[in-house]
């Protein structure tokens, strides 16, 4: 069948399986290798693909809803889909009157006036994201969530927030540009503001590597 365009590719983590969204006649719809969704007025964000099956959000009749494997499974308002390697643990935004919330694998964090950088560990046992307790701007972000504990951050900590394979959460601040681990401050400026650019995890999640501001790397804890 032939589509008038073709967008936001993603691929699963062995290959095996690809979802992608097109433009179809009468709105957009998400293919995969489980067959073709339905054609909605919008897809919200890049399917969330495994290679057993494909998880996104769409805008339908005025409401978002969660679908998975073309099939509607929940309505609410959701945004920032991310989900486990295998897909079957799955984690999003969902904002209403009350404020926003976290929702991990089913569970509810929140609500507070602001969730943003949510993220899971490959297995998807560990999540980490945060939370700001002041509403208004400019928006601060002065909690950390991590596994459901709330930690407090500091308002500068509202950048980046990488989950290791094993489910160590890293992240880091605008001043001073540190990085942290497991609420630990790394002694070492890191070299980049950009996201999750300045640090790799081994699949295991054993071995870490980022680059400092001396343009140099910290490669488990020592100087290279």
């Amino acid at each position: 069948r032939g589509y008038l365009e073709l967008s936001r590719p993603a691929v699963s983590q062995d290959g095996a399986n690809l979802a992608y969204v097109a433009m179809t006649d009468t709105g957009y719809a998400v293919i995969s290798g489980q067959g073709e969704g339905p054609s909605v007025k919008e897809i919200v964000g890049t399917p969330v693909v495994s290679a057993r099956g494909v998880v996104y959000i769409v805008l339908w009749q005025g409401e978002r809803w969660l679908y998975r494997d073309h099939k509607p499974v929940s309505s609410k308002f959701y945004s920032d889909l991310t989900a486990s390697l295998d897909g079957e643990r799955i984690a999003m935004e969902v904002s209403n009157d009350g404020g926003q919330n976290a929702e991990v694998a089913g569970a509810l964090h929140g609500p507070w006036p602001w969730v943003n950088n949510l993220r899971l560990s490959r297995d998807g046992k560990h999540s980490v994201f945060n939370a700001g307790t002041r509403s208004g701007t400019p928006i601060e972000y002065d909690l950390m969530v991590v596994d459901g504990e709330v930690r407090k951050a500091g308002a500068a900590h509202r950048y980046g927030l990488p989950v290791d394979p094993a489910g160590q959460a890293w992240w880091y601040g605008l001043d001073p540009k540190s990085p942290y681990r497991d609420g630990k401050r790394l002694p070492i400026e890191i070299a980049t503001l950009a996201d999750e650019d300045w640090i790799g995890f081994s699949p295991s999640g054993a071995h870490y590597a980022f680059a400092r501001q001396d343009y140099r790397f910290t490669v488990d804890g020592k100087d290279e």
